[in-house]
């Protein structure tokens, strides 16, 4: 508290802004700092999707954009673009290990559903940060995969009108203005979707509006931001596949459903107040934060059930960046403070009438000191550490108490070996605590905890950008759900498991050509441990393809026309619930989108192609309980698009 009294003391004075050079948004990096920072002072694993590389993208949503990245894993359960994004490995619990920001402010919520991030339109963001790898230090609790932040536009005035129509009677609409004066700025945007999508009760109903306004005062700036989400949803289901019986679902019917009455909404509310305020060397920024989610799930059928869940929280996070001459080296030091609370209350019933049936509250509090120096010009040592608490009262049917307190810590090391060529190298711990549905069927879930070790190196030149890294996650008390636990199921602590894989990423220029591609490989497994009778030493855990290949290819066709092309190859991966590694594979899959836009003046229009070859596909399948049966979730069909935007 006694710094959060100095903050606003000295943004309430009249100190000068420090002089910053921010000409180029390329220096600016959000994600792995907190403040902005040029990249070469990071030992990390960073990878930027511009506006121009977001542009040319065949890909219609953010999910599909960074399903593209190395390192990347998208799943969905129907043919909407809201799959969960993971990064490094993690199966379905991806989104719990992964930490998805916006401008720089965290969008997942104390449950296992992962942030709709469908409800952004591609055509509203600037640049999107990827750091792989852990980022404990600074985020705490569920950066053990690494850290997304997704920068919305800048600040100049101006609007734009966006429509788009397609394929399953899809019609979309964004619309934003800006008006802005110096330091002063107020935006407001809406987006509309209404589409019935590739399956059978799958249409999907989005509305949003967001208003933005940003006010100088003196040598402070404050920015205010309300963001508002409303998604109705209908629910396909999955296809069955059971050779006993001789039904195959997907091969016959993959656009059908079995559950025509099943349906969700999701209402979302978000109010965020930041403040950045630079006194000489010293930078003191501050974020307070409050969002809602309220989720209903109707499931139909012989059984009919409802559920709805109901999450606030809470969130205070100052923090200061000071940058120093210690020894005659120069540094920059980050320190802060993170403070948050969320509820989750839970509803259930069969009727209208739903009765409470359980909730929880975490309480956390996390200091955090990270500093970076240059020893040289050529060399760059990033020491940081952080400590949290966190305290969960959980009531219910496993009602608990339980405080957890702990420490993650990273070293890094940055070295420019020539011109062209940088290498890098980081070593740390992570942690995750059990969030509220987890701890809901298992108050006694320990927190995870990890190590991981990185090692990369880097080839820049005008023409030609090349990254290779390895790394290696070590895990103790994975949180992860087992079907055999408990009477129905439960999430469980795993005995050790580990990820291992090699990143390849290349950009290259050749002539009018642009090239883009990139390789993954990750080995995610069991070191130990027994699945019933099963022992699991060396299996590979579930969803966790362990090949993914990305290639996008451009070239400009006429004066104000491009032609876009992208491919991924994803390989086979074993089933969710299949830790025995017994059952038969969920199959991998190869897509092909494209992409051919015009731009006039301030007319931009635009065909997108998606999965052209109409391949029958699925990122999630999960094996029963019992027998060979099992259910997939198929992906979206061939699709088209036409979006005609202009700018003003």
């Amino acid at each position: 508290m006694r710094f959060l009294f100095t903050l606003g003391a000295l943004c309430a004075t009249g100190t000068a802004l420090a002089a910053e050079d921010t000409s180029s948004i390329e220096t600016v990096v959000v994600t792995a700092s907190r403040v902005p920072m040029p990249p070469r002072n990071l030992a990390v694993n960073l990878s930027v999707i511009d506006r121009q590389d977001i542009e040319r993208s065949s890909a219609t949503s953010l999910s599909e954009l960074l399903a593209g990245q190395a390192g990347v894993t998208s799943l969905s359960l129907d043919s909407t673009n809201n799959g969960s994004v993971g990064l490094r490995g993690f199966g379905i619990a991806g989104p719990s290990n992964t930490q998805i920001l916006l401008n720089g402010i965290k969008l997942n919520e104390n449950d296992l559903s992962g942030p709709r991030i469908g409800q952004i339109p591609l055509s509203a963001v600037e640049k999107i940060e990827i750091v792989r790898g852990s980022g404990a230090v600074l985020y705490g609790s569920g950066a053990v995969g690494g850290v997304i932040n997704i920068i919305t536009r800048g600040s100049q005035s101006g609007g734009l009108l966006e429509a788009k129509v397609g394929s399953f009677s899809t019609a979309a609409l964004n619309a934003h203005y800006q008006i802005a004066d110096g330091g002063n700025s107020l935006k407001a945007g809406i987006y509309y979707l209404d589409s019935d999508h590739w399956r059978r009760n799958n249409r999907e109903q989005t509305r949003s509006g967001n208003l933005e306004g940003n006010l100088q005062l003196g040598a402070a700036r404050v920015t205010a931001n309300l963001t508002s989400e409303r998604e109705r949803l209908r629910l396909p289901g999955p296809r069955r596949i059971d050779s006993s019986r001789n039904l195959d679902q997907m091969a016959s019917d993959p656009r059908g459903t079995a559950s025509p009455d099943d349906h969700s909404w999701i209402d979302t509310d978000r109010a965020q107040i930041s403040v950045d305020k630079s006194v000489d060397n010293v930078r003191l920024l501050g974020d307070i934060g409050w969002r809602r989610k309220t989720g209903f799930i109707h499931y139909g059928g012989q059984y009919p059930w409802n559920d709805r869940r109901e999450i606030s929280t809470l969130s205070i996070s100052p923090r200061l960046a000071w940058r120093h001459q210690l020894a005659g080296m120069s540094g920059d030091l980050i320190a802060g403070l993170d403070i948050s609370r969320a509820t989750a209350d839970r509803f259930g019933g069969a009727t209208d009438q739903l009765d409470a049936s359980g909730g929880s509250e975490q309480k956390t509090r996390a200091l955090y000191i990270d500093q970076t120096t240059a020893i040289s010009h050529q060399t760059r040592l990033n020491l940081g550490v952080r400590h949290e608490r966190s305290h969960h009262q959980v009531r219910g049917f496993t009602p608990a108490d339980n405080t957890d307190s702990l420490t993650a810590w990273q070293v890094g090391l940055r070295q420019q070996l020539t011109e062209a060529i940088n290498a890098y190298g980081r070593i740390g711990k992570s942690f995750r605590f059990a969030n509220a549905d987890e701890l809901a069927d298992n108050a006694n879930l320990r927190p995870q905890t990890g190590r991981d070790v990185e090692l990369g190196i880097e080839y820049t030149t005008a023409a030609w950008y090349g990254r290779a890294a390895v790394f290696q996650i070590k895990l103790n008390d994975e949180i992860h759900y087992n079907p055999l636990a408990g009477t129905y199921g439960q999430n469980i602590n795993l005995d050790p498991s580990s990820r291992q894989g090699l990143e390849l990423e290349s950009r290259l220029r050749t002539g009018a050509i642009d090239w883009h591609g990139n390789y993954s490989y990750t080995r995610s497994r069991y070191d130990g441990g027994r699945y019933g009778a099963v022992s699991l030493d060396g299996n590979d855990l579930p969803l966790t393809p362990r090949h993914k290949f990305n290639l996008s290819v451009g070239m400009p066709v006429a004066e104000g026309t491009r032609l876009d092309l992208d491919w991924q190859l994803v390989s086979r991966s074993r089933l969710d619930n299949d830790q025995a590694n017994q059952a038969t594979w969920l199959a991998g899959y190869g897509v092909v989108g494209v992409k051919l836009s015009h731009q006039r003046g301030p007319w931009q229009l635009s065909l997108s192609g998606q999965n052209l070859t109409d391949q029958r596909y699925a990122s999630y399948g999960v094996k029963s309980s019992f027998g060979s049966a099992y259910n997939v979730y198929p992906n979206q069909g061939r699709a088209f698009y036409l979006t005609g935007a202009y700018r003003f």
